[in-house]
């Protein structure tokens, strides 16, 4: 089974930005919000898309996933 978060990011200034999260969805639940800076997933450093799909591919389904952000200029783990 894929890995699935419920979010769609769009890359941004060499940034990979939450553009929209799906409701009831993993990220809805640990509390990602829209324009979110997507830093690391699952100890995987995230500068683009590209990186953010090979984290997902890397967890298996089910799995916890330690997600980093940058908000508002801090950085958060979820």
């Amino acid at each position: 089974r894929s890995v699935y978060l419920g979010i769609h990011p769009r890359e941004e200034a060499g940034k990979l930005v939450i553009e929209r999260i799906e409701l009831e969805s993993p990220a809805a639940r640990a509390g990602l919000a829209k324009e979110d800076v997507l830093l690391e997933v699952g100890g995987a450093k995230i500068e683009k898309t590209g990186d953010y799909t090979r984290a997902l591919l890397r967890a298996s389904a089910g799995e916890k996933l330690a997600i980093a952000v940058q908000r508002g200029g801090k950085r958060e783990v979820r």
